[in-house]
């Protein structure tokens, strides 16, 4: 592949995550200031918010363009830029002082027709619009440096920055708008100077700017910039001045547009590159590059714009309503035309860069003037305000898009003279072959002259082929992208776009989520101030940011299936470092994303799917360590994405399960008896997660407020413990022992509901069961606990393995017993399980009860889903659809015979993962939940595609050749070398 491709893709790549990144914590952002400083507060905010960005951009993203382009000039001809950063640093700064000037003389007018006259508002204005110029004439230089590392980075720090100390203000109960406001100020400033040394690194001496080499178009930029705007938003504003009586329509026609504008995000991650690309071919004075790069990024981004547009005619009135609570006041056609816009829209925007780069600037003032006099105009003629705002947004955006489409018509048209004069050529070939001008035979060619006009036909074919329309020309131009994608990258992105889409599915039909028990007390403890450490709190803590910034939690199971795609396809890509093709790896991980038992759980509101996910992850870092020792490149050394991976993995699974820290010692166990050369990193990784976990469960947890578990609840498998050993053998206990029981509990029950050694809740989530005399008796109990134990250890051990057998029995249990295995079902109680009805339950005014149901947008794929959940249900097949043993053991069998066909025992650390996990189950578990077993589930299902590694024939592992050095990490007596 093409080197300037992959770094164009991969600049694309990380700038279009730190967008990304940028807009959904700006969301949160703004719906955590909303709920902090209530509704008229935090109206007066979004004001300020939209005023700020709105100001903002159409005065500094000009500058940072400007910036792009002038220093991408210089760094494309070899010239020093350090003079040139120092007079764009100088430029902007100049700009900003200049604004903040203005707003002091203007502080008194602007805060009363802004503010409400609070001139404090007035000066956070000044102080985020300082901001801003810090963090565009940042990005500016690190896009032109060509550092889109950096620039990736520095949009996600400044939107964390901004999240993270909304949050914090929120979390101390501040409610002061100043407060929120001067949030604005300080995240990008810091953020800018956390990217600085990069800058000061890149930026080399030369010669001084020249005059008219930087800032000479920025007036032509900030007008049009600031036209663009204004044509943005002009839908929402022309509905405020016609209706100004339906409120409701302005806001459901702003929300409709922050729906179909959401291409706008690939958008934004090409402008930086896209510049930059364009600036150097450009200077270059490379024609075809300029136009093949215009050409490629317009007809991706009109690709996803038109499909997006598809999505939002068949489910934008739905999802408007839905996830905004707007009223059902946008229709089918409103869609398909602010959908249209909004193509034309994101065309201009990109046309506006080529604009940029070729030093076009007078077209782009020219193309928004023209779109501004039209909406000044349409809307008149109509006698409705929505459609009238609707035909004048479309009609703006594509009249901007073709007028600066026509600046480049020379440019484009060159296509039609390569064609042109491709076909003088063949006709030329044929003419000197022949000695005629009529079409001749290939026997009265011969071979050189058929030869000749043959490759002229070929040519002329391929130039039409790549210059034409249809469905021919369409699939030549999609292999064209897709050559593109670096070819590391191909398998994880299928995979990732083929699981994502399966469990968007699911999550369309349980929107927005499978909800349980458990899913419901998680809601009560973050709603009530009931913070209990029962359950994950970091879990806890991810449903309330979840409600507090939706107010839902379609987001948070969103996140899941998106964290579970993206680790699936991180798994395919590790599995072909231990041979497995992607035709087997990836069906294995799409079957994970399909079937009812697994694909559904990714959707469920429950603190074990992020910990399965987390499993899987592990098992995937241990897969591409594995993979480099099996082939001999393995230095000692992990890098960093797998020191981050591993660490991310390690923590999640021990925070996201109370027991789950014993999963992350056995799988570091196993890598560290693997890994040689790595022992100290990995045992210190492990040592760290684990104190980290129960750091946090012991001393901070109840520093912050949480309560901690009560006695009976961290004690109540001891208790169910004696009582099967009672039920089953009452001549272990003396008449003192009995006398204790009694006080908890009637003999009664000891011996009844006790008696399930399946089920410990049937014995302790009954009404019989004292809880209040169990919890002052908790010591006593533990102490006859420890007495049968010792008299009968047979029965206190055959009732943890009994209640164990999810984790070791194929089969399922007696169905009177309640021991097959609990799938759970996808109806929803109407009582919520008692927290919609109990005095201390959810109030009956909260917010909150309406989300706790099922609200999916489809009944038809909400059956259909019920169905395939109720087909693979079959008591006959339970064993493999359900039951995690069965692949624990299916993943022991194909590790083993992966590691016997190898010769490589290093291998068996691949069961690390799933032999933690079932360790731990087999320790303490108190029903046969499906749950507790899923990670053995996945990693069993991804590891049938290790068969036909297993049959290739490999001759052991191959050491590293002597004369390719391996690069020095540790010392040598740290490298094990494999025979």
């Amino acid at each position: 592949m093409h080197p300037r491709a992959l770094t164009s893709f991969s600049s694309t790549a990380v700038v279009g995550a730190g967008t990304l990144i940028n807009a959904a914590a700006s969301y949160g952002q703004l719906a955590l200031t909303g709920r902090a400083l209530g509704q008229e507060a935090g109206d007066s905010f979004s004001g300020f918010w939209a005023i700020v960005f709105s100001v903002g951009i159409g005065l500094f993203f000009p500058l940072e363009q400007e910036l792009t382009r002038a220093i991408a000039d210089r760094h494309a001809r070899a010239v020093g830029t350090g003079p040139l950063v120092r007079r764009g640093a100088a430029g902007t700064l100049g700009l900003a002082c200049a604004a903040l000037v203005l707003l002091m003389l203007a502080s008194s007018p602007l805060a009363d027709a802004l503010f409400a006259g609070d001139r404090t508002l007035v000066t956070a204005l000044g102080g985020a619009l300082l901001g801003l110029a810090c963090a565009h004439g940042t990005r500016g230089v690190l896009a032109g440096l060509g550092v889109f590392s950096g620039y990736g980075a520095q949009l996600a720090l400044d939107a964390m920055l901004r999240l993270a100390l909304t949050a914090v203000l929120a979390a101390t109960g501040n409610s002061s708008a100043l407060a929120y406001a001067l949030v604005l100020t300080a995240a990008p400033v810091l953020a800018s100077l956390a990217v600085l040394p990069a800058v000061l690194r890149r930026a080399a001496p030369g010669p001084s700017p020249l005059p008219g080499e930087l800032g000479a178009g920025a007036g032509a930029l900030i007008i049009s910039t600031l036209l663009s705007q204004g044509v943005a938003n002009a839908p929402v504003i022309t509905v405020r001045l016609l209706a100004p009586d339906r409120a409701a329509l302005a806001s459901a026609l702003l929300y409709g547009l922050v729906l179909v504008r959401i291409p706008q995000f690939l958008v934004a991650s090409l402008q930086a590159s896209l510049l930059v690309r364009l600036t150097h071919a450009h200077t270059r004075h490379d024609p075809a590059g300029f136009r093949r790069a215009l050409l490629t990024s317009a007809a991706l981004v009109t690709g996803v714009a038109s499909g997006w547009m598809l999505l939002c005619a068949l489910l934008g009135p739905m999802a408007n309503v839905m996830l905004f609570a707007a009223e059902p006041l946008l229709h089918t056609a409103d869609f398909v035309l602010l959908a249209f816009g909004s193509t034309g829209f994101l065309l201009a925007l990109l046309l506006g860069n080529a604009a940029v780069a070729a030093g076009r600037r007078g077209a782009q003032v020219l193309a928004w003037s023209c779109a501004s006099c039209l909406l000044l105009a349409l809307p008149a003629l109509t006698g409705d305000a929505l459609r009238g705002a609707e035909l004048a947004f479309t009609a703006a955006a594509w009249t901007a898009a073709l007028v600066l489409l026509l600046t480049f018509r020379s440019l484009l048209r060159s296509d039609a003279q390569e064609n042109s004069a491709m076909s003088d050529t063949s006709s030329a070939a044929s003419t000197a072959a022949t000695g005629t001008s009529r079409p001749v035979g290939r026997e009265r060619l011969g071979p050189m002259g058929w030869l000749a006009a043959s490759g002229s036909r070929q040519a002329f074919q391929v130039q039409r082929f790549r210059s034409g329309g249809g469905p021919v020309a369409a699939v030549a131009k999609a292999r064209a992208l897709w050559s593109r994608v670096p070819p590391a990258l191909r398998l994880p992105l299928v995979v990732f776009l083929a699981c994502q889409a399966c469990y968007l599915l699911w999550w369309a039909a349980f929107f927005p989520g499978l909800i349980t028990k458990d899913s419901v007390v998680y809601v009560w403890q973050v709603t009530t101030d009931h913070w209990r450490s029962d359950h994950s709190v970091l879990y806890s803590s991810l449903v309330w940011l979840t409600l507090n910034t939706t107010g839902d939690l379609w987001a948070l199971t969103l996140l899941q299936t998106i964290a579970m795609s993206a680790v699936l396809a991180y798994t395919c890509a590790g599995l072909r470092t231990l041979g497995v093709r992607g035709r087997w790896s990836a069906p294995a991980a799409v079957a994970c994303a399909v079937t009812p038992p697994l694909g559904s759980f990714i959707v469920f509101v429950w603190k074990d799917v992020p910990f399965t996910i987390c499993a899987v992850l592990v098992f995937a870092v241990a897969v591409r360590l594995l993979g480099r020792r099996m082939h001999g490149t393995w230095n000692g050394r992990l890098r960093r994405s797998e020191l981050l991976l591993l660490c991310t993995g390690l923590l999640g699974v021990g925070l996201f399960r109370n027991n789950g820290f014993p999963v992350s010692v056995v799988a570091a166990l196993a890598l560290l008896l693997a890994l040689p050369g790595a022992r100290r990193l990995i045992a210190a990784l492990a040592a760290a997660t684990t104190a980290l976990t129960m750091a946090l469960m012991l001393v901070i947890y109840p520093a912050a407020g949480v309560e901690p578990a009560g006695k009976t609840f961290v004690y109540n498998l001891h208790y169910a413990d004696l009582a099967v050993a009672y039920s089953r053998k009452p001549g272990l206990f003396t008449p003192e022992d009995l006398r204790l029981m009694a006080q908890v509990a009637p003999l009664s029950h000891w011996r009844g509901p006790g008696s399930n050694c399946y089920v410990s809740d049937l014995f302790y989530y009954n009404p019989a069961l004292n809880q209040a005399a169990a919890k002052r008796l908790t010591e006593p109990l533990v102490q006859l606990w420890w007495r049968t134990l010792r008299k009968a250890p047979e029965q206190i051990i055959g009732a943890r393995l009994c209640r164990s057998h999810i984790a070791w029995a194929v089969f399922p249990g007696p169905p009177d017993q309640g021991a097959r295995t609990w799938t759970y079902d996808t109806a929803i109680r109407a009582d919520l399980w008692g927290f919609a009805v109990w005095n201390w339950g959810l109030p009956k005014d909260s917010p909150y009860l309406p989300v706790l149901k099922a609200r999916p947008p489809s009944e038809a794929l909400n059956h259909a889903a019920t169905f395939g959940r109720a087909a693979f249900g079959v008591p006959q097949l339970e064993w493999l659809f359900w039951r995690g043993a069965t692949w624990s053991y299916a993943t022991y069998i194909v590790v083993a015979l992966l590691t016997r066909a190898r010769r490589c025992r290093p291998l068996l650390a691949l069961a690390g993962v799933t032999l933690g996990v079932q360790l731990t189950v087999l320790a303490a578990n108190p029903a046969p939940c499906f749950r507790y077993m899923t990670a053995p589930m996945f990693i069993g299902v991804l590891c049938l595609s290790l068969i036909p590694a297993v049959r290739a024939t490999v001759g052991g592992v191959v050491p590293p050749r002597a004369s390719r050095a391996l690069p020095s990490t540790t010392s040598p007596k740290h490298v094990e070398q494999v025979p």
